[in-house]
């Protein structure tokens, strides 16, 4: 034992010794070598002005993708967005859904220039439809500079509610991105001036309509049917004065304003005015919540007493005409009085012109929902010359 340690530690010495010789051995250090090549340099951006270079790929993306918490705060608020809350999106499987209810369908119909008769999405956007996010109304990563959150789309609107002659509303920049959608759809004409009697025979689903989005036709005082009456019809300054962003994006207070396109406080039900204050257009919140008030009360008694004209045509939920035709419908409308088969299979009533142009009308007064608000004077103009009209 004692052999194989002496051996282990001359072994050791040795290879000290060795090892100390090659370094004493080692020369001067020598002169520097050249410099290595330059690695590429970033590429670049757009020219700016005057010819000088863009900034390079890294910086373009900081313009956006910065320190600042302004992307943070705009996604969040969008998630409080009836644009992206709910299942709507999963109607953009649809091609005549897709336009307006996914991204991909949205700005398919923008860059196919889409007519309004034919407002269907291209069959390749339907796989995998997504909520309408911050692409469909900006150019998010296509220049990769600030003009990445310009609008898909200004543009006036030729409206879907006729397809019968060209009726185009012009509401100005973002608020005709919004009117893309916030139209109401097609609606087979009828002639209730000249033939107010004559039968109209097509409506025959629940659904019949114009579907949701009316708030455009409204606020620009548009696609309605304007019976003749005592009411002058004129429209509210909102029209030209304000914009579906100044008023529903204004300053974000509490789950309302900002990209949440609210102007109710998602926690408390309040409304959020800073869009009407701030703006100038109103000098305080009092005025605009007192100002709301006696618009809503007066609309909303004029709704009543048209509902209550159109009551026989008309379905009814927890007490209130929602708009849709009383026609069975199995998932929807199953207590249905007319065409259910689980009741008699009872005929829905005859209807004419002019009691149709009087329901359409209707519609596109609740399904605005903002019961006034959005332009005043027109809208009890509307129903107020309506109800005197009928019978």
């Amino acid at each position: 034992m004692k052999k194989l340690m002496v051996v282990q530690s001359i072994g050791a010495i040795m290879l000290f010794i060795i090892m100390g010789f090659f370094a004493a051995c080692e020369g001067p250090a020598g002169a520097p070598g050249a410099d290595g090549k330059d690695g590429k340099d970033g590429t670049n951006g757009t020219n700016g002005t005057n010819g000088t270079n863009g900034t390079n790929a890294s910086e373009s993306c900081r313009q956006c993708h910065n320190a600042t918490s302004i992307l943070v705060a705009k996604s969040l608020q969008l998630n409080h967005s009836l644009h992206v809350k709910g299942e709507a999106w999963l109607e953009g499987t649809r091609n005549s859904c897709a336009p307006c209810h996914s991204s991909q369908g949205f700005l398919d119909v923008i860059k196919t220039s889409a007519p309004k008769n034919k407002y269907l999405a291209s069959a390749s956007t339907l796989t995998d439809p997504t909520p309408l996010g911050c692409r469909a109304c900006h150019k998010i990563h296509t220049a990769f500079d600030s003009t990445d959150f310009n609008l898909t789309t200004v543009a006036a609107v030729d409206m879907m509610i006729d397809t019968t002659k060209a009726l185009v509303l012009d509401l100005g920049g973002s608020s005709n991105l919004c009117l893309k959608c916030h139209q109401p759809r097609i609606i087979k004409q009828m002639d209730f001036v000249n033939a107010p009697t004559t039968a109209y025979t097509a409506i025959t689903s629940y659904r019949w309509g114009t579907h949701y989005g009316t708030q455009g036709a409204m606020v620009g005082g548009k696609g309605a049917f304007e019976f003749a009456g005592t009411e002058t019809y004129s429209n509210s300054i909102h029209k030209t004065g304000a914009s579906c962003v100044k008023c529903h994006s204004g300053p974000a207070s509490g789950i309302s304003g900002g990209h949440t396109f609210s102007v109710v406080n998602e926690e408390t039900g309040a409304l959020n005015t800073l869009g009407c204050t701030v703006s100038g257009c109103h000098s305080s919140s009092a005025t605009v919540n007192t100002m709301v008030t006696t618009v809503r009360t007066d609309i909303d008694a004029l709704i009543i007493a048209l509902g209550d004209k159109l009551a026989t045509y008309l379905e009814k939920t927890d007490g209130k005409y929602t708009g849709y035709v009383d026609i069975y419908d199995a998932s929807a409308n199953p207590d249905a009085a007319y065409r259910n088969p689980n009741n008699g299979n009872v005929s829905f009533p005859a209807v004419n012109n002019k009691t149709a142009a009087a329901i359409a009308n209707f519609q596109l007064v609740v399904r605005d929902k903002s019961r006034g608000v959005h332009n005043y004077p027109y809208i009890k103009a509307l129903l107020t010359n309506t109800i005197a009209a009928l019978p």
